[in-house]
């Protein structure tokens, strides 16, 4: 049997994601960035440690212990390096994953669940 040629375009998820990258960065798709971020320059994040969940809070402050959002020049999300964040609260970065995530209205942030 021959080979088949793959004619179809490459998969994005039109949901809004967060990976956390190989190495400590956290990537955020364009649908996370349209539905979340747009409106911002910057990012506060949280950590429940007996949830397990992660809190991304939209900002245009800029605070001490804010991240710059930094577009991609693809336009296909953003990025942020959360190294020290991942360390501190022991969230694994040996490989890429990507997960779903869930507005939480009462308070104002994105909600990541780790497990």
């Amino acid at each position: 049997m021959g080979f088949e040629l793959f004619t179809a375009k490459k998969s994005t998820s039109r949901s809004p994601t967060v990976a956390i990258l190989k190495g400590g960065g956290m990537f955020f798709n364009s649908a996370f960035y349209e539905n979340f971020l747009s409106k911002n320059k910057y990012i506060n994040l949280y950590y429940d440690k007996e949830r397990k969940l992660i809190g991304i809070k939209p900002t245009d402050k800029c605070e001490p212990y804010s991240y710059p959002i930094k577009a991609n020049a693809q336009k296909t999300g953003c990025s942020i390096s959360a190294v020290s964040f991942c360390n501190l609260y022991k969230i694994n970065f040996d490989k890429t994953r990507r997960f779903s995530v869930a507005w939480n209205p009462e308070l104002q942030l994105v909600e990541v669940k780790l497990s």
